[in-house]
């Protein structure tokens, strides 16, 4: 299901800061924090509709740009690449996986490629160098996390310096559509800024 939210900036500190929203990698080794979305230049009393989509899509990528066609990818999804007598397919693994994962295993004799989640179009989670018979595991979870970032390109893979430390968790868990606000917050040693979720319509 797609939760609808509404961004919303209730600061009066000028300028206005970049925010990050992106998952934290719980899949395991190879897993790469992404950029998932990135709001800028949203001023005082702006705000900034968008999409979060817990119906995943995953895509492998090769070192020279090149996509396999993206597969619908819930939970508990387990998917392989095979070779065929031309070229290579992507469907789906022999028995069920982990109920809390979508995991894909590289099948091919030879070649690495990448693994690519997506929530609502837009780049989510990656893994990279994923070899002959290793496999990729992502943990999709219903929640995003949000801070805000001085530089950072949508879709990009972050650098641990980039993950904003105080970055905070937003449960989305059966979220129909809400208010994402940022007000301003109390601190000394500089601008600071809280987020709530407000005006919440449950499923």
């Amino acid at each position: 299901m797609d939760t609808k939210l509404n961004f919303l900036n209730l600061c009066d500190t000028l300028p206005t800061p970049s925010v990050l929203l992106f998952q934290h990698g719980s899949g395991g080794a190879g897993e790469l924090a992404v950029a998932w979305k990135v709001i800028r230049n949203c001023g005082p009393g702006w705000r900034h509709p968008f999409v979060f989509s817990s119906a995943p899509t995953l895509d492998l990528s090769d070192a020279f740009g090149n996509h396999l066609a993206p597969l619908a990818a819930p939970n508990g999804s387990a998917f392989e690449l095979r070779p065929l007598t031309c070229g290579r397919q992507l469907g789906r693994a022999a028995g069920a996986g982990h109920s809390d994962e979508v995991s894909v295993r590289n099948g091919m004799p030879r070649g690495a490629y990448h693994a690519n989640l997506y929530s609502a179009g837009l780049l989510l989670a990656a893994s990279s160098g994923l070899a002959p018979g290793a496999k990729a595991v992502f943990k999709f979870h219903p929640s995003l996390w949000i801070g805000v970032v001085d530089q950072a390109r949508e879709g990009a893979v972050l650098a641990p310096a980039e993950v904003c430390p105080d970055s905070v968790e937003m449960s989305l868990r059966g979220l129909a559509s809400a208010d994402l606000v940022m007000r301003d917050a109390d601190d000394e040693d500089g601008p600071g800024y809280r987020f709530t979720l407000e005006n919440i319509e449950r499923f």
